[in-house]
C-alpha cells in the first residue's frame, strides 16, 4: 500500500466515522494512525508484541511508549501507598 493509498482510505474513515481533528488536518494522518494503533498495542499486549507487529525493535517500542509504562508504574505506587496507609490505620486502631 503506497503513502497515499494510505492517506485516501484514512481520509474517507474519518469522514465517515465524523472525526474532525483540531491540528489542521481534516484526517487521521498515516504516521498518527501508526502511533495510535502502537498505543493500543502496548497496553494490551507486551512490548515484544507490539514491537513485532509494528515492525520495530522492542527498544525503540519501549522509547516511544515509555509513557504507558511510568504512568502504570506510578498508578502501582499510588495504590501500594494507600495499601500501606489503611493498614497503618487499621494497625494504629486495634491498639
Amino acid at each position: 500500500m503506497t503513502t497515499d493509498a494510505e492517506r485516501h482510505v484514512l481520509k474517507q474513515l474519518c469522514d465517515q466515522a465524523d472525526i474532525e481533528l483540531g491540528d489542521g488536518h481534516d484526517y487521521l494522518m498515516p504516521h498518527g494512525a501508526r502511533r495510535g494503533a502502537g498505543e493500543v498495542l502496548v497496553r494490551t499486549s507486551e512490548h515484544a508484541t507490539a514491537a513485532r507487529a509494528l515492525d520495530n525493535s522492542e527498544e525503540v517500542v519501549r522509547g516511544h511508549y515509555s509513557h504507558i509504562e511510568a504512568g502504570e508504574l506510578a498508578d502501582q505506587m499510588t495504590g501500594a501507598f494507600e495499601e500501606a496507609d489503611q493498614q497503618s490505620e487499621s494497625s494504629s486502631k486495634q491498639h
